[in-house]
């Protein structure tokens, strides 16, 4: 258990701290499906957001958001972050899972614990469309702008369409 455990530890670190691909990261994942799935049913807060993750994405399993939403919610409830930021993404779009309140807060829980550029992208959207909160441009264009200053383009792109309607 262990040395499984050391090993999904392992995969995560590597995937964040190298610039993986989507694509080499996808594959590591496949390649691994047994051990993270073994890990991820003893209770492994990172297998579960991986294996989430791939039920979410259907890497190497058969597509299903149901399976996703289950083991991102185990790891969520962990305190697992890339979970938290998964599960809120099926929350914004998931028929059955639909609750724009709870993407909103996990959302922001993720953008401020880890400083999350897709969390604060998608704070924008939310803010900027009124998902699940008031239309607010000012919180908008805040977290476009956190996340265009570390190099995401479509935050780059939200930002100047948010200034334009506030007249800037």
């Amino acid at each position: 258990m262990k040395k499984t455990l050391l090993f999904i530890a392992l995969l995560c670190s590597l995937n964040i701290a190298t610039a993986k691909t989507v694509a080499e990261i996808k594959a590591d994942y496949i390649r691994h499906l047994p051990e993270i799935q073994r890990a991820a049913q003893q209770g492994d807060p990172n297998a579960q957001a991986i294996l989430g993750t791939m039920y979410k994405k259907g890497w190497g399993v058969e597509r299903n958001d149901s399976q996703a939403y289950e083991w991102l919610e185990k790891s969520a409830r962990q305190g697992n972050k890339m979970a938290q930021n998964n599960l809120a993404g099926l929350y914004t779009r998931d028929n059955t899972q639909n609750n724009d309140e709870q993407a909103l807060r996990l959302f922001q829980q993720s953008a401020k614990d880890r400083n999350d550029v897709a969390s604060n992208y998608n704070l924008g959207l939310m803010y900027e469309n009124g998902y699940g909160t008031a239309v607010d441009l000012k919180k908008a264009e805040y977290h476009f702008s956190k996340a265009a200053a570390r190099g995401h383009k479509r935050s780059q792109e939200a930002l100047e369409n948010v200034r334009r309607r506030m007249g800037k």
